[in-house]
């Protein structure tokens, strides 16, 4: 004999990471009765599809790119939990420059690319205004490539260190510099990460100056696996990250939102530039468990709950947007 109890979990909070948030318990009444054991499933989960797909690098650099504009000197991206730190081109050194993003914004490749091309312009004497080479993709085929506006001279390097476990020497050592957040970077740039064998990937409008390019893939958002973690111990065990035992369920990778674009012509001073305008629509992934596999709660009174999204190497993820969940409670006479 069981009794079952639905509980429906949403937020209305402004400003948190929705990806992991704690829930009052209070009004549902979770307390075992003698000679029960209470247990739960998830059954329902309403996920944000820009659901963020890295991780905080806290003080470890994640990726370096560089311009020959500049001499190549190097810009390093610093992925944080809440700080954003862009140079302005009035702060111009000369020196490498360090850019710090918050998770929030590094929802999308696209959000990626615009980064990058922030750190070449951090290392300009003029700022955006000088620059002739930044990072783009070609519509047609989804290539990451150089929108070079001068000629075959602007270079632009990504270096591969970040991206690859054994670095450019290809030894037995790992690359200290490398990290899980580095390699899905490159991954997600459409970058050959595996079978290479230089320090850096060569863009450039002049065939001749490209290396790293003969393998290629379009660029896109990945995704991992999401995992669903209780703020309590389940009998569910993996061996995500350190090894994890308070799993509610694993939601397989997410997708990306429909990208809308609309160009439109703006006449200044009588000249004609064509001006592009992208929107996102919103949309969300839906999981519903068809078969309902509950896992046991160690505890005999629940009051609250924490739900946070993990990825499939135990990192913290962010959403900016709410998530819901549905998850029903089972208790159960234990005799």
């Amino acid at each position: 004999m069981s009794r079952i109890k639905r509980v429906y979990l949403d937020t209305n909070q402004i400003g948190v990471n929705h990806a992991n948030v704690t829930y009052s318990l209070n009004d549902a009444e979770l307390s075992i009765e003698a000679n029960e054991e209470m247990s739960v499933a998830l059954v329902e989960a309403v996920l944000p599809a820009t659901v963020s797909w890295l991780a905080s690098s806290n003080d470890k650099a994640v990726l370096s790119v560089a311009t020959g504009q500049s001499g190549y000197i190097p810009s390093y991206l610093y992925i944080t939990d809440d700080y954003t730190y862009l140079p302005s081109e009035y702060a111009y050194t000369g020196q490498p420059t360090d850019i710090y993003v918050a998770l929030s914004q590094m929802q999308s490749v696209q959000q990626l690319i615009d980064i990058m091309n922030e750190m070449l312009y951090s290392t300009l004497a003029g700022g955006v205004a000088s620059a002739t080479a930044r990072f783009g993709v070609d519509h047609a085929s989804g290539k990451l490539i150089s929108e070079d506006s001068s000629g075959p001279a602007d270079q632009i390097l990504i270096e591969m260190k970040y991206g690859n476990v054994q670095g450019a020497s290809f030894g037995l050592d790992p690359e200290p510099a490398f990290s899980r957040t580095g390699q899905l970077i490159q991954q997600a740039l459409g970058l050959n990460c595996v079978d290479n064998t230089t320090p850096y990937t060569a863009l450039s409008g002049y065939v001749a100056n490209q290396t790293n390019r003969a393998i290629w893939l379009p660029v896109n958002t990945p995704r991992l696996c999401t995992y669903v973690m209780a703020g309590f111990s389940t009998d569910s065990a993996t061996s995500l990250g350190e090894g994890k035992a308070n799993i509610l369920e694993a939601i397989l990778p997410i997708a990306t939102p429909n990208r809308v674009s609309t160009s439109y012509q703006n006449e200044t001073d009588g000249t004609e530039t064509e001006q592009v305008v992208t929107q996102f629509r919103g949309s969300n992934v839906v999981y519903t468990k068809k078969h309902i596999d509950r896992v046991r709660i160690g505890a005999s009174h629940l009051s609250e709950i924490t739900i946070s999204l993990q990825d499939s190497y135990g990192n913290q993820l962010y959403s900016s947007a709410p998530c819901m969940y549905e998850l029903e409670f089972e208790f159960k006479k234990n005799y």
